[in-house]
């Protein structure tokens, strides 16, 4: 079976128009991370653990001297980087506090269970916004396959 391609220019232009798209995809993954932030940034402003809502058990720091448990220096909440590619914890620390030690409590900050799942507050807001991206962006990938194969193919 020989395939040729006519009208090149409109193969290039399809093949740039399905690119952008696949640049949307990273903003669903922003948007999904952002969430996911979010959640964790209210955490430490409730002092709060996102898979239970309950209070964290205090550190020693804040029993000796007063102030908010992982609030210390603001390092942990105020480096929560989101990209396409999810959220990044650039205080190398925090899987210590999210999973705990053997000599440390845990206090997990972000809204992901031991499991590695998204608590369902969490995994129903990322359902929410996915339903929403969709129905604000109509477009569907394989209609636009489907068409980019119609011109290729010069049918």
């Amino acid at each position: 079976m020989n395939i040729q391609i006519h009208n090149l220019q409109i193969v290039q232009s399809e093949i740039n128009r399905l690119s952008k798209r696949i640049d949307s995809i990273d903003n669903v993954k922003t948007g999904i991370s952002q969430i996911i932030k979010n959640r964790a940034i209210q955490s430490f402003n409730k002092v709060t653990s996102p898979i239970n809502n309950k209070k964290w058990i205090p550190s020693k720091r804040v029993l000796k001297k007063g102030g908010k448990t992982l609030n210390k220096t603001g390092y942990l909440k105020n480096n929560l980087v989101v990209s396409n590619k999810g959220l990044t914890v650039k205080a190398s620390y925090g899987k210590y506090l999210q999973s705990g030690t053997n000599k440390m409590i845990a206090r997990p900050f972000l809204p992901i269970t031991k499991i590695g799942s998204l608590t369902p507050e969490v995994e129903s807001k990322v359902k929410q916004y996915i339903i929403n991206y969709i129905h604000n962006n109509p477009y569907t990938f394989f209609d636009k396959v489907k068409s980019f194969f119609r011109k290729l193919l010069d049918r």
